[in-house]
């Protein structure tokens, strides 16, 4: 195992392979702003755009057509293009630009490029230290990123919560040497930490979230629980003394019905709904509340006057769902549901699939279906794991306007290469495979 993984990173196309790795770094570490004088060499723009070209000139194009998810991310740019015909502000053109590189140079290449089960595996143990990179930086912040959708604690520890679950069930995974064992529990460690220090309430919810998946996928539900409730009980004196000052009391705030927080984002809630039945088919277009919040607040329930009232201008939705409603309409919250519900089906159909082979004894099997066996059992972990991280993008999602964050759009590319993978063996096939591009692998449950 581990010299065919090592083979995966050395094989065909190694070299766009690891660009990828190093754009994905680039987007969630953010190099460029942790080193000094790596900013001004533009190496993230150079990365991204040299990858796009380069997968439209050479790549699989048909992947943007051929694979579903991958397909309804591409409709959903599309109508974020449309949104432009209607939109107040040029915000609308930044944003879709910024989604269209996720689905164009970090999405669609990752399909093109992972095109075997160790190149997969490989993928998501680097995945596993960009993470960790991401989380020892904001340990040294103290729960906040370096910026972009990383810079506000909240957007952090969203991202946080949604990186925890794939540390947690590689554990589990066959060739996990003892080191990347030391690498996992080391993720899961300084992840939990950073999410507390946070301070957020939305990231504490995505955390329990994720948490509660995590423990209904465990095979032994009842000891856990009792597990999970003596660790509690015993380490609880510690817990509290390590608790930041006031954290507590911030999480009780989440019910207090006078917090300004929460006030305001009630008010936004509201002000989307408006936004939405006033333009229920297209929205009022992509980025584009805040720009229309003071078109449309008078109309609100909390609306006095310019004296009495809190204007809303200029602020985001805070929250995922209410901002995909207003500002991308039925048509785009259409597109985006059906891309949730393709994800959550494609991982169920590669959890069965796990499953079944699991059934199956031992001793009434070969050597290659005992390694059919263990990859469709590791590719159901994975499964979990994206099942489990995308519960807390959709719970701590509905306190932050994440929609057109990366997280969803690169979901979808994992859950493709998970699909695709899952059932090929553990051999040379991405060799097999530059050459005739209209070779497609899909993983439909059957070995």
């Amino acid at each position: 195992m581990r010299t065919n993984l090592r083979n995966a990173a050395l094989g065909p196309l190694r070299t766009p392979f690891v660009l990828l790795v190093a754009s994905y770094s680039f987007l969630y570490v953010r190099w460029q702003d942790i080193i000094p004088g790596l900013g001004p060499l533009r190496l993230t723009g150079f990365l991204q755009y040299g990858l796009l070209v380069w997968f439209l000139v050479t790549g699989d194009r048909k992947i943007l057509s051929r694979e579903p998810l991958i397909r309804l991310s591409v409709i959903f740019v599309i109508l974020m293009v449309v949104s432009w015909v209607f939109a107040v502000h040029v915000s609308a053109f930044y944003r879709t630009r910024y989604v269209a590189l996720l689905v164009f140079a970090f999405a669609a290449p990752l399909v093109y490029l992972v095109r075997d089960w160790p190149r997969t595996i490989t993928f998501f143990r680097c995945w596993v230290l960009i993470n960790l990179l991401v989380s020892l930086w904001a340990l040294r912040t103290r729960g906040v990123g370096v910026g972009d959708f990383l810079g506000d604690e909240n957007d952090l520890s969203l991202a946080m919560s949604m990186a925890l679950p794939y540390p947690i069930f590689m554990l589990s995974m066959s060739g996990s040497t003892a080191r990347w064992k030391l690498i996992f529990r080391a993720t899961i460690a300084v992840i939990v930490v950073v999410i507390i220090i946070s301070f957020s309430r939305g990231g504490f919810l995505g955390l329990i979230a994720v948490a509660t998946s995590v423990w209904l996928f465990s095979k032994n539900k009842l000891r856990n629980l009792l597990i999970t409730l003596a660790t509690v009980l015993l380490a609880g004196a510690l817990i509290v003394k390590v608790l930041p000052v006031g954290y507590t009391a911030r999480l009780n705030s989440i019910n207090d019905p006078t917090s300004s927080t929460r006030v305001e984002r009630l008010q936004s809630w509201e002000l989307g709904w408006i936004m939405w039945k006033h333009n229920p088919i297209l929205g009022v277009g992509v980025d584009q509340f805040p720009w229309n919040a003071a078109r449309y607040e008078r109309m609100t329930s909390y609306w006095i006057d310019e004296e009495h009232s809190t204007s809303l201008a200029g602020r985001e939705a805070h929250s995922l769902y209410f901002s995909l409603l207003a500002e991308m309409g039925l048509a785009g919250v259409t597109v985006f549901l059906c891309l949730l519900i393709g994800i959550v089906r494609t991982l169920a159909n590669v959890i069965r699939a796990g499953s079944k082979l699991a059934k199956i004894s031992p001793e009434s099997q070969s050597k290659q279906t005992l390694e059919e066996q263990q990859r469709a059992s590791d590719a159901a972990l994975l499964a979990k794991a994206i099942l489990c991280s995308l519960t807390g993008f959709l719970v701590s999602g509905a306190f932050i306007s994440v929609a057109y964050y990366p997280h969803i759009w690169l979901i979808a590319a994992f859950v493709t290469i998970l699909r695709n993978n899952g059932s090929k063996p553990y051999g040379p096939p991405l060799a097999e495979t530059i050459q005739p591009r209209k070779q497609h692998y899909v993983f439909d449950g059957n070995t």
